[in-house]
């Protein structure tokens, strides 16, 4: 329903076992909704470069292909070591609102102030 909620809201409040978590503009949510990332090289050795990076989430590093969930300040650093390789195909596609939400429920955040 989160479709919706973005055609009528302007800010979301999010309530986990019954306590409210976070309040927070629709626009601020959708700023830190993260991006699926997928990279593959033309030749391997990609080796351990995309680990450290800030923010990543679900790192999955193979010899030819990289992929990750990222926030978008972290765009910036996974794009510029993938393309310091040839790069056969590189895919940066933003998660849907719901799954940005749903982070919320499977990290142990702070409760709103």
């Amino acid at each position: 329903m989160l479709g919706e909620v973005q055609r009528v809201a302007d800010r979301i409040g999010v309530v986990r076992q019954g306590r409210l978590i976070a309040v927070e503009r629709l626009q601020e949510l959708a700023a830190k909704s993260l991006h699926r990332v997928r990279g593959e090289l033309h030749r391997g050795g990609l080796g351990r470069d995309f680990s450290g990076i800030p923010g990543v989430r679900d790192l999955v590093v193979g010899d030819r292909t990289m992929t990750c969930n990222a926030p978008q300040q972290a765009l910036d650093v996974l794009l510029k070591r993938v393309s310091s390789r040839a790069v056969d195909d590189f895919e940066c596609a933003e998660s849907e609102l719901e799954d940005t939400f749903l982070a919320y429920y499977g990290t142990g955040g702070n409760d709103a102030g």
